[in-house]
């Protein structure tokens, strides 16, 4: 049998105490899920698909706010907050002042657009929802019975 990608379970990531930079977000939104916080990440890429990166969105303070896990980057807006999506589409010198550096070449921000952002959307279950026993078997049974 042929597979289309190789994937590792997070337990796996964190024992290594390494991994690639969506295996790595996979364990932050994996353990954000089980500490009862809603997550999930997200592949960017600028239009011409040159540079790309993956993106981890907790839902914290009721918005869904950003961090690079990979790069250690906690986005915050002017006033110290955590910054949700909306306000660091508006405002791209936030991401280029926080996250201090390129992606191959290209600025941070121009993988932070609008057109790859919003409307900001999460699936129903998330990735890191179904490495939870319960969530996983729910969506199984709703899945082999056609609700999913």
């Amino acid at each position: 049998m042929l597979f289309r990608s190789v994937d590792d379970h997070v337990t796996n990531i964190i024992i290594r105490g390494h991994g690639s930079s969506d295996q790595i977000a996979d364990v932050f939104v994996t353990l954000s899920g089980y500490a009862g916080v809603p997550a999930v990440f997200k592949w960017l890429s600028n239009p011409d698909g040159s540079a790309g990166l993956v993106l981890a969105f907790a839902r914290l303070q009721d918005k869904w706010v950003m961090f690079d896990v990979q790069r250690h980057v906690v986005f915050r807006n002017r006033q110290g907050q955590l910054a949700d999506v909306h306000e660091l589409v508006r405002d791209p010198s936030l991401v280029d002042q926080q996250a201090r550096g390129t992606i191959k070449g290209h600025a941070y921000s121009s993988l932070i657009t609008a057109q790859a952002l919003l409307p900001f959307a999460v699936p129903d279950t998330s990735r890191s929802q179904m490495q939870q026993p319960w969530a996983r078997l729910r969506y199984e049974l709703r899945h082999g019975i056609g609700l999913e």
